[in-house]
């Protein structure tokens, strides 16, 4: 079960920003120095519960686990890996999914604004990495190959035997060719089979899924 923050966890109701002011927009969001605050809040206080652990972009659905991708993963694997967002509103672990203002930001991503938003995900990325990723066995980054930030994440991979870039090209292709069944892989590929078999071979393990999601406590 994901123990999930209450809403006023991170910012109190009378602390938040008149109108959501630098939550709007990419390049506001990316200079706010409240998510700096938060970035720094949350990984100080983060204690990864598994030995493995799933780093992947953010969904537009919030909270992240009505999303297909994130859904899945969690049916798939949330007993045995930390689920952790990433997104241009910070890394966030999914136990902070329902705290503000992680359910209002809108970043409306801009190619403006893409070396802006690599600089601001490589060094939170670091951070939280530099206190984490000695805590897990394994860690996945599932980015998908043409996104920008698998520019940033795809040098974990090279030679170290703890981070696996994925999907792979070839999964990838096959993704593309083959469809999943009850997937609409132009918008959730990382939802399909054939991504859902790559993780399980990573972590040596086939978790029987969830038939429910239960995972709601606040």
């Amino acid at each position: 079960m994901i123990e999930n923050k209450p809403e006023s966890y991170l910012v109190p109701w009378g602390e938040r920003p008149e109108n959501n002011e630098g939550l709007i927009g990419e390049e506001p969001l990316l200079h706010n120095p409240l998510i700096d605050e938060l970035c720094k809040k949350m990984r100080e206080e983060y204690e990864p519960k598994h030995k493995y652990a799933i780093f992947s972009l953010c969904t537009s659905t919030r909270p992240y686990i009505n999303s297909p991708k994130w859904k899945t993963f969690y049916k798939n694997f949330g007993e045995v890996a930390d689920l952790v967002i990433c997104s241009n509103g910070g890394i966030i672990p999914i136990e902070y999914q329902y705290c503000y203002p992680f359910t209002v930001y809108d970043a409306h991503g801009d190619s403006k604004t893409d070396e802006l938003y690599k600089e601001k995900f490589k060094e939170r990325l670091d951070k939280f990495l530099e206190l984490h990723a000695h805590k897990w066995d394994k860690i996945v980054l599932s980015f998908l190959p043409s996104s920008r930030n698998r520019e940033v994440v795809k040098d974990y991979g090279d030679g170290n035997d703890k981070f696996y870039v994925i999907p792979s090209l070839e999964v990838y292709q096959k993704i593309q060719e083959e469809g999943s069944p009850g997937v609409n892989i132009m918008r959730f590929p990382q939802a399909a089979h054939q991504h859902i078999q790559e993780i399980e071979k990573i972590f040596g393990t086939r978790n029987k899924p969830k038939k429910g999601l239960v995972e709601v406590k606040k």
